[in-house]
C-alpha cells in the first residue's frame, strides 16, 4: 500500500493535499466503476432471423448505443478530472481559468467547467444541431 502511495506521488509530482487525496480516491474509483460498466455493455447480441427477433436486438441495440456514449462521456469527464488533480489545476475552469464554485465541485467532482461556461457549451451545441441544412428555422 504504501508502495503505491508513492508511485502516484512520483507520478503527480508534488504531494497531494487531504482534501486532494480523497477526491483523486473518488475520481480513480468512479473511472473504474465507468470501465467496467462499459465493458459489460453487450455489443449486438443475436436473438435470432424473425423479423420480430430483429426489432428486438434493434431497439436493445439503439438504447445501448445512448448508454454507452453516456458512460463514454462520464468517463472522459472523470479522466480529465484526475489529469487537472495531477497537474494541481483541480477545481478551476478549463474555458476561462477561473475558479469553480466549490458547491459547484461538491455537487459534481468532475466538473471541468464553470457553471457559465457550461451553459455556453450547451447553447453552442443546440445552435450547432439548429444549422443542419435540412432542419427548419
Amino acid at each position: 500500500m504504501a508502495i503505491r502511495k508513492k508511485i502516484k506521488e512520483i507520478i503527480i509530482g508534488r504531494e497531494l493535499s487531504v482534501e486532494e487525496k480523497k477526491i483523486f480516491k473518488m475520481l480513480e474509483d468512479e473511472k473504474n466503476k465507468l470501465e467496467k460498466e462499459i465493458t459489460k455493455l453487450k455489443k449486438f447480441y443475436d436473438y435470432g432471423t424473425a423479423d420480430s427477433e430483429n426489432a428486438q436486438e434493434i431497439e436493445e441495440f439503439s438504447g445501448q448505443i445512448g448508454l454507452k456514449s453516456k458512460l463514454d462521456e462520464g468517463l472522459s469527464e472523470v479522466k480529465l478530472a484526475i489529469k487537472k488533480i495531477k497537474k494541481g489545476t483541480y477545481g478551476v475552469c478549463s474555458k476561462c481559468n477561473k475558479k469553480i464554485d466549490p458547491k459547484r465541485m461538491i455537487a459534481n467532482k468532475s466538473a471541468n467547467y464553470c457553471v457559465s461556461c457550461k451553459n455556453n457549451l450547451k447553447v453552442k451545441i443546440v445552435k450547432k444541431w439548429y444549422k443542419f441544412p435540412w432542419m427548419k428555422r
